[in-house]
């Protein structure tokens, strides 16, 4: 069973990329608009949900063995852990975003370069 959860899951995910991939394609006829509230939303967390997602997987696969919460349906378990993993991945990821991450992000302007028009190479 392992192996057709990998599958699905691989399956899924092909899939979504897919579609995504193709509504890029033609601009006024998008087959997934992705200018919406809640793509700009995940935009500002995808950092976290690049960074916590594997240690989600992690932290549930540890408290979370077969062994305890099976049911008679596996299929069930699954999707129900699959579920679990985005909920709580995209939890972390709000938390980290307007907690941690924004203060940094407020400091970007004071890194940025400033071209000088003074620069020496401008002078003939």
């Amino acid at each position: 069973m392992q192996f057709l959860n990998s599958i699905i899951e691989i399956f899924i995910v092909e899939l979504i990329t897919f579609i995504i991939i193709i509504g890029q394609i033609k601009v006024e006829n998008r087959v997934v608009n992705l200018e919406n509230k809640a793509m700009s939303y995940l935009g500002k967390l995808s950092f976290g949900i690049y960074v916590y997602h594997p240690l989600i997987i992690l932290v549930l696969s540890r408290f979370l063995t077969i062994n305890e919460i099976y049911s008679s349906n596996e299929l069930i378990y699954t999707f129900g852990i699959f579920i679990l993993t985005i909920l709580f991945t995209l939890l972390v990821s709000h938390l980290s975003y307007y907690k941690f991450e924004k203060n940094f992000l407020k400091l970007k302007h004071k890194f940025s370069v400033i071209k000088s028009t003074n620069d020496i190479s401008d002078v003939h």
